[in-house]
């Protein structure tokens, strides 16, 4: 009986020492197949700078057409003409009460023509602003700010001896923006012929 005891002990022994191998088999095995992250590195699309430009501009022009809605479909420069027409109009009808009702003398008449030239050159500049931007002289905010990227990105790539020691990875990052930027251009311009 002593003897059957021992040898029940000896087999639950050898279970367990096979049990226990078997464990450290599975767990190699488990270690291998895992992947231990040593760095996190953020990777931005090709084109991520190009479309938070895109976006920022997207948002100002809605900003800009709630505005017009706000207003009843009316754009800045109306509201502005509005807003000095209707002041103008005010000033005028005080002018034109305090000349009717109190005598003035040769220094006001001087003030007078003073005021109705200074209305003659305010004619005169409008019409000359109308002419030139007719003729396009004139360059939207917009515009003169891409051509000042335009000249930042040309200074960038007049410093050739700096592009050459980029790392490898960081020019192909170069490549695939300038790729989407070329692409960006060239629909750009199709679409401007397009419109010719």
């Amino acid at each position: 009986m002593k003897e059957n005891k021992e040898s029940d002990i000896d087999i639950d022994i050898e279970t367990l020492r096979r049990e226990n191998e078997r464990l450290k088999q599975e767990k190699i095995i488990i270690q291998k197949n895992v992947l231990k992250v040593e760095k996190i590195k953020e990777v931005l699309p090709p084109n991520y700078e190009t479309d938070m430009r895109r976006l920022k501009y997207l948002e100002t022009q809605c900003r800009k057409l709630q505005k017009m809605i706000d207003y009843g479909n009316i754009s800045s420069l109306q509201t502005l003409i509005e807003q000095f027409t209707a002041y103008s109009r005010v000033q005028l009808k005080k002018i034109s009460v305090e000349m009717q009702l109190t005598e003035y003398g040769e220094s006001e008449s001087q003030s007078i023509q003073e005021f109705i030239t200074y209305l003659g050159f305010v004619k005169e500049e409008l019409h000359n602003l109308i002419f030139l931007q007719s003729k396009n002289f004139f360059k939207s905010p917009l515009h003169n700010q891409c051509e000042d990227e335009m000249a930042k990105i040309l200074f960038y790539f007049q410093q050739t001896e700096k592009l050459i020691e980029l790392p490898d990875e960081k020019l192909k990052e170069l490549f695939f923006t300038l790729q989407s930027f070329n692409e960006i251009l060239e629909q750009y311009f199709r679409e401007g012929q397009a419109d010719e």
